[in-house]
């Protein structure tokens, strides 16, 4: 199962064993176990330059144990500290000390305020002098907190970071001679993770400085030790590449790459330690602890791709953990699934690269990392590789078993919006399934990230929004869909119903009628100026298009996901497509009706001729439907890719559309408002009464009161998220207002709005 990708891994055990040492045991490991389900605590220790699994008896009393960390003391004593957590209760931070052969029991370090603690990281110096250092988070909002041992017990929590950065996590510490301390973590600037670092001494740590470096690279994985005099050595990862710079009396010198030094004296024998932490006394009788992992050797080529949006660009990215990757093999997921979904609703095949990557945390794919066998390089590296216009971002489920707290979860979703937008890919972002495995409390931590977190933040974000967790949960028995673990799904039902999401999710796009010019998820503020064809497109563009006579016909005719400026010429039949096409089609006195008719994602040409009722779509059909002096109103009426052929009759209120309905709604005088208001991909029966302003929607009973008299109504979804707006431009004024969003003047008495729907 692993990826084709991985010759490009390399282990890299960050500490050198030294065998003949003085001691019978030459280094000690510490980190998360192996296994997905239930990792726990894996305990090792070397012994002539080999590797021996050891127990750790202080994690069996615990409901969940994570990120444990360790320090070797000047008399051989190892320290351990690590997050634990009771049954029902938040992660805390606990330490044990092993004297001989024996540890101690588990005890916190922190025994003041209830609050969810993690990433700990311990030192001992050269005197003995013992710290340990944890990242909190308070009401979502997380800091690097320091204890000293004073003999019975930790002492004093005090604080280090600045409360202007969260989140701030992975603490690594070091003490030296005279009471000093050196404590490196990394902390979020907004958009990258940064290294910063504090000095303790005269008693107190210092102000937080950041290290110097790249401000557009994270700088993540940090591990710091005391060299002895004044100087100290750091460590950290950067692209996937280790680096390392010291500090001495005169400030850093320059980072340089660790590999060289990393791989001198390696141990060979035995498994790949994993992630976790090393301590060792060197030759010379120096004491490091600094962690292991994985990264790879660089290399990866950062490719140009053509930015591309909508899904006409029918090539998207599958992003996220094992739930992405497959249950039993890879592919054995969603991903052919919704393939086949789509091609069926679109008449056309689309490819879904499959990049996911087993065991990996919302870190993992936001900055890079992960198990050896499928290590993720991380979301820009992945975007980097392929021409996809959406990579569909499914993770959070290995954060819940991992101890990283749902705020901190949402900030690396978050960032991997962002950056997927600032790469011209459109990210749609996805709520996890739910699990039961082991313990009720995994389930209610599902639901707390996907309630509280991931759905406020597709919302903040104007991100489309896939709800397997919610099918999951209407699907009724839903643990019929996961396999004997409680975390993956079945296949293929249990992928079907996270396919059948992203569906609902992904259907909401083409609308290939929407006004959005610009390929943003928006649809603009635009205008079309008959007098002299002028096109004008707020914030985007303005051009000269078509010749006097010629009507709006605008609409997505390359299914490149972005609305084409377009004309129609009733006198001679032309419809000219700007960049994409010139034909004839219609004649004198017939209106232009562009849209998806056949459902493969691309605007046709067609014509309604008021006099009799004729409907032409080129290419696909001909019929009568409706009579003189009916409005034509096609839609999306049944939430399906194909658009539907319908009229409204103004002097009664008669709607009919067909194959599917006829019904009264409205009166004399009022104009047809269709639109798909709640976002669901269905669009509502709706019309607007200029003599009062009145917006009415025929299904729910919806009124309300928006505009008035030489308005005319633009619904259309404004602000990114699917769902269509109230919205009027005025005729004699160019005065635009779109309820409980803005209000702007774009366009002069005479124009003819194009935002949404041509009119």
């Amino acid at each position: 199962m692993a990826m084709k990708n991985i010759g490009f891994l390399s282990i890299l055990s960050i500490f050198i064993c030294v065998p003949g040492s003085l001691y019978p045991e030459d280094a000690y490991f510490i980190g998360q176990g192996q296994d997905p389900l239930d990792p726990g605590i894996t305990f090792r220790i070397c012994r002539q330059g080999t590797w021996e699994e050891a127990d750790f008896p202080p994690a069996e009393r615990f409901e969940g144990n994570y990120d444990p960390a360790l320090a070797l003391g000047p008399d051989g004593e190892v320290w351990v500290v690590w997050a634990a957590r009771e049954v029902g209760e938040k992660p805390k931070i606990y330490f044990s000390r092993r004297r001989g052969a024996v540890w101690t029991e588990p005890r916190r370090i922190n025994r003041g305020e209830d609050y969810w603690e993690m990433t700990p990281a311990i030192a001992v110096g050269p005197e003995g002098t013992v710290m340990a250092a944890w990242s909190g988070e308070r009401d979502d909002n997380s800091a690097i907190y320091c204890a000293r041992w004073e003999g019975e017990g930790f002492g004093r929590v005090e604080v280090v970071s600045s409360p202007e950065r969260s989140p701030v996590l992975h603490p690594a510490l070091a003490v030296a001679t005279g009471g000093r301390a050196l404590l490196f973590w990394q902390g979020w600037d907004g958009e990258y993770y940064r290294l910063f670092f504090s000095l303790y001494e005269n008693g107190k740590w210092q102000e937080e400085e950041p290290l110097a470096g790249g401000s557009t690279v994270d700088e993540t994985l940090p591990a710091v030790n005391f060299l002895g005099g004044g100087n100290w050595e750091c460590l950290w990862v950067e692209r996937g590449n280790l680096l390392s710079a010291e500090r001495g009396p005169l400030g850093w010198s320059n980072p340089a790459p660790a590999e060289n030094f990393l791989r001198e004296n390696r141990p060979d024998a035995g498994e790949p330690l994993g992630a976790g932490w090393v301590a060792e006394r060197d030759s010379g009788g120096t004491i490091r602890s600094r962690r292991v992992g994985v990264t790879f050797d660089g290399g990866l080529k950062i490719t140009t791709r053509e930015a591309k949006s909508g899904l006409g660009n029918r090539e998207f990215i599958g992003y996220g953990d094992s739930i992405t990757y497959g249950t039993d093999e890879k592919n054995h997921c969603y991903i052919p699934l919704l393939e086949a979904d789509l091609q069926a609703s679109h008449g056309a095949d689309y490819t879904i690269h499959n990049q996911g990557y087993p065991g990996t945390t919302t870190e993992n794919l936001l900055v890079g990392g992960g198990y050896p066998e499928w290590y993720c390089p991380g979301i820009s590296v992945v975007i980097a590789g392929h021409n996809a216009s959406h990579i569909l971002i499914m993770a959070g489920t290995n954060d819940v078993r991992s101890n990283i707290s749902p705020a901190t979860s949402q900030t690396h979703l978050g960032a991997m919006i962002d950056r997927a937008r600032a790469a011209g890919c459109e990210p749609v972002l996805a709520t996890i399934i739910p699990v039961y495995y082991k313990w009720p409390d995994r389930y209610n931590r599902t639901e707390i990230l996907n309630r509280d977190y991931i759905l406020p933040l597709a919302q903040a974000k104007n991100c489309l929004l896939a709800d397997p967790f919610q099918a999951y949960l209407d699907y009724g028995n839903w643990r019929n869909l996961l396999i004997d673990d409680g975390i993956h799904p079945v296949w293929e039902e249990g992928s079907q119903v996270i396919a059948d999401a992203w569906f609902d999710a992904l259907y909401i796009p083409p609308r290939l009628d929407s006004g959005d010019y610009n390929g943003d998820g928006r649809a603009e503020f635009a205008v079309f100026r008959p007098a002299s064809c002028l096109w004008a497109i707020r914030n985007y563009s303005r051009i000269y298009f078509g010749s006097g006579g010629d009507t709006p016909a605008s609409g997505d005719y390359d299914g490149d996901g972005t609305t084409d400026v377009a004309v129609f010429r009733d006198s001679t039949g032309l419809w000219a497509v700007r960049g994409v096409t010139r034909l004839y089609f219609g004649r004198a006195g017939d209106v232009s009706v562009p849209g998806d008719y056949d459902g493969n994602g691309t605007c046709d040409p067609s014509i309604f001729r008021p006099s009799t009722g004729y409907w032409a779509v080129r290419g696909i059909t001909r019929l009568y439907f409706g009579g003189a002096g009916d409005v034509p109103v096609p839609g999306y009426f049944q939430g399906r890719a194909a658009k539907d052929i319908g009229i409204f009759r103004r002097s009664s209120g008669f709607w009919a559309v067909r194959n599917l309905t006829r019904f009264y709604f409205g009166r004399n005088g009022d104009q047809p408002a269709c639109a798909d208001y709640p976002g669901d991909g269905e669009d509502r029966y709706a019309v607007f009464r200029p003599t009062t302003g009145l917006w009415a929607e025929a299904a729910s009973g919806t009124r309300s009161f928006f505009g008035g008299e030489n308005d005319r109504p633009c619904p259309a979804p404004y602000s990114g998220n699917g769902q269509a707006t109230a919205a009027v431009f005025g005729v004699n004024t160019g005065r635009w207002a779109v309820q409980g969003l803005t209000r702007l003047y774009f366009g002069k008495a005479g124009d003819i709005p194009v935002a949404g729907r041509v009119p």
